[in-house]
């Protein structure tokens, strides 16, 4: 650039050269003044006596930076610098930068003729900056100013933590070249000033600015509060202990030592000023007030007390361990039993020792130890017991037993000794009060003194029992079938016949004299079986089949018979009963007929240990062939049989258990002879029922007796029906079978 600018200007010169060579003459001018000189801001100027064509004297505010110049020739051909650099008649000037104090600006005009020139001097005063303000104000550590009112420019207050001891001010002018100082000693623009201390409680630090005008100032005020330090003037206790301090990790670490009868303190803190707070184990407590009692365990108890100050923020702790010692007491308040005895002392080896004297119903005796010290343990024959509590019962034995309660002070190596020794009584009491018996795989049965002849039964497979005797007194002594026992134990296993068998239990009194016997009958069932089973009265073949019952048998008839007997034999006649169907029957001895229908009838046999009711069943069905020809013979008035064939027909099975089915004995067509009578009878003949006028509706038999009214057992019945058909007296009979 610098090249082309050269190579221009050696070009321009040897242009003129040859231009002027080549020119015409023409006449130049000597004038080199100025019309006017004005300049942009415009201010108002003093002319000056000078060394110069013109000399001027002006004075610029603070905030005139910078002027442009704006001269005009009075010869249009004159040339004109200003400051050395060319400016256009008529035009502004570059800007000239105006420093604080005075600027010379010269104004250079050059006539036409190029010899002649005038100089144009002004001394330009630009006055200083009277800005005495700080665009930032900053704090180490930071705070956060309130502006509050003040007599300053501007007024603050701030609150620091009595943690922060000093600090430091970076005021930023907004003039850089102001002066500030911070509490009168001078801060370089930009940086921080020295530490500053804080006391406890308001601390005043002043920042003045003063502007580069030397004159004006600002104050800048803060008023900084240091909290007082979370300590403590006092801190006493109620009742008064003596404080030891010790290293810790707390502000302040104490122990103390208190005896066992402290069972509690209270706290009286005392803070250093009145704007700290105190908390006692969690609870605030007013600064010389006591706090509320803080119960005091065995050993150690820690008590925290919290200082906090006003900041919520920091706190100091001040940790007390107080050491509450044990007890050495070893007494008893009161010692006393139940059952109640009366206590004798005597004189012996131990802290106390008794005797007392029990009857011998007394088997067992619990303890009642009340410690003089709750802290104290109370053992009692090894059995560790809370003071003012019963103890297990201790069982008395028949004679001396000894009792011992120890108690062992909280210190845990003072202890005494209460020695207590009862006798107890023999007894003449040999009662039962309960036995057991256990057979194995059945259950267990338990009967008292009250009940102990009634029959134990257990089932048929049982062949032993355990008995377990528990007497009233349990110093008795026991025997089961002259064995010895433990009393409340189990015996030896008793093995046990078929049929009954017999238990005894001897109870013999503590005295070695009174003695009871208790004999208890056990029945073992025995078997239900037939030795052998047969139908007579026709004697006819039975069939053994495969069937749900115990026996089950089959066998045919003609239809010429029309009942049949049973005989049997069972292998046990002591014990057992038999009934077929529904009655009672005797073994060795024929039963009584049973009807046949024509078809099938079942005969139910029931075998049952009368001990137990336990039963085995037979069941038999018989099949009766059926008959050639079916009639029914009518009696003319001479008597005379003759058939006459008629509608009507007795059901012969009755089912009355009120399902709705079978419930009543119906006679078909007994509608068109209402002239009839009928008549029921058991097997042994006595009537049961009896009715004129059967109708199947009003008069019905429902299984009821119309002599007693009373419902009759499952069998077999047979009745008689007459009724009059044309004149002719017609007699039907037959059987019927009652089932449930």
């Amino acid at each position: 650039m610098k090249l082309r600018k050269a190579f221009g200007l050696v070009f321009f010169c040897l242009f003129s050269t040859a231009f002027a060579a080549e020119k015409p003459n023409v006449k130049t001018s000597s004038v080199a003044t100025l019309n006017s000189l004005r300049f942009s801001p415009s201010f108002t100027r003093t002319t000056v006596a000078g060394p110069d064509f013109r000399d001027y004297t002006a004075t610029v505010p603070y905030s005139v930076s910078s002027i442009q110049v704006i001269p005009i020739t009075t010869d249009p051909a004159a040339t004109v610098k200003v400051n050395g650099v060319t400016v256009i008649s008529g035009s502004l000037s570059s800007g000239i930068f105006l420093g604080i104090g005075n600027n010379t600006v010269i104004t250079t005009v050059t006539a036409s003729d190029g010899i002649t020139s005038n100089t144009y001097k002004i001394t330009i005063t630009r006055q200083a900056s009277n800005i005495a303000t700080l665009n930032s104000l900053k704090y180490t550590p930071g705070i956060t100013p309130t502006v509050v009112t003040g007599a300053d420019f501007r007024d603050y207050t701030a609150s620091v933590s009595s943690t922060v001891t000093s600090i430091k001010v970076t005021p930023l002018a907004t003039d850089p070249a102001a002066v500030v100082r911070v509490k009168g000693i001078p801060v370089t623009y930009g940086s921080a000033s020295v530490s500053i201390p804080l006391n406890v409680g308001a601390n005043t630090i002043t920042t003045v600015v003063t502007a580069p005008d030397g004159i004006t100032t600002k104050t800048y005020r803060i008023i900084i509060s240091r909290d007082a330090p979370p300590v403590l003037s006092s801190l006493l206790f109620d009742p008064s202990v003596t404080k030891t301090t010790i290293t810790g990790i707390h502000f302040r670490d104490y122990t103390a030592m208190v005896p066992n009868t402290v069972t509690s303190v209270k706290v009286i803190p005392t803070a250093a000023t009145s704007l700290l707070t105190i908390k006692v184990n969690g609870t605030p407590v007013a600064s010389g007030a006591a706090s509320a009692s803080i119960p005091l365990s065995f050993g150690e108890n820690t008590i925290t007390t919290v200082v906090t100050e006003a900041d919520g923020v920091t706190t100091n702790t001040y940790s007390t361990v107080i050491t509450r010692q044990k007890s050495a007491v070893a007494t008893l308040n009161s010692l006393s039993f139940s059952p109640r005895i009366t206590k004798t002392t005597v004189s012996g080896p131990d802290f106390r020792d008794y005797t007392a004297t029990v009857a011998s119903t007394v088997n067992s005796i619990s303890v009642n130890a009340v410690a003089t010290d709750p802290g104290a343990t109370i053992v009692v024959n090894n059995q560790t017991v809370v003071s003012g509590t019963y103890s297990q019962p201790i069982p008395l034995s028949v004679g001396s037993n000894t009792i011992t309660t120890t108690v062992i002070a909280a210190d845990g190596v003072s202890k005494n000794v209460f020695k207590t020794v009862i006798t107890r009584m023999t007894s003449n009491n040999a009662n039962l009060s309960e036995a057991k018996f256990d057979f194995p795989g059945d259950q267990i049965y338990t009967q008292n003194a009250q009940n102990i002849y009634y029959n134990l039964v257990p089932t048929p497979n049982v062949t032993g029992v355990y008995v377990t005797v528990s007497p009233q007194d349990n110093s008795a002594g026991v025997k089961v079938n002259g064995v010895a026992v433990n009393v409340n134990q189990p015996s030896q296993r008793i093995s046990l016949q078929k049929g009954w068998n017999t238990i005894t239990i001897t109870i013999t009194a503590s005295d070695g004299v009174t003695t009871k016997t208790y004999k208890t009958p056990v029945f073992l069932p025995v078997a239900m079986t037939f030795a052998d089973l047969s139908l007579v009265d026709p004697a006819t073949p039975l069939t053994k089949i495969l069937g749900i019952d115990l026996g089950d048998y089959i066998a045919s008839v003609p239809n010429s018979v029309s009942s049949i007997k049973i005989l049997f034999h069972t292998t046990d006649t002591k014990f057992t009963t038999v009934t077929i169907n529904g009655i009672p029957e005797q073994s060795g001895v024929k039963s009584g007929p049973f009807a046949l229908a024509v078809g099938k009838t079942t005969i139910k046999i029931v075998i049952t240990a009368y001990v137990v009711s336990a039963s085995s069943v037979y069941e038999i069905v018989i099949t009766r062939a059926a008959p050639p020809v079916a009639h029914v013979m009518a009696y003319t008035e001479d008597k005379q049989q003759s058939p006459i064939a008629t509608g009507v027909v007795v059901h012969a099975n009755l089912s009355p258990n009120g399902d709705g089915v079978g419930d009543k004995l119906l006679i078909d067509g007994v509608a068109a002879y209402p002239d009839n009578k009928l008549m029921i009878m058991n097997r042994s003949g006595a009537l049961v029922y009896q009715a004129n006028g059967y109708d199947n509706i009003l008069k019905v038999f429902d299984g009821h007796s119309s002599v007693n009214g009373k419902l009759q057992q499952a069998g077999t019945y047979f009745y008689s029906f007459d009724y009059k058909a044309d004149g002719v007296l017609i007699h039907k009979t037959g059987y019927i079978i009652i089932k449930y």
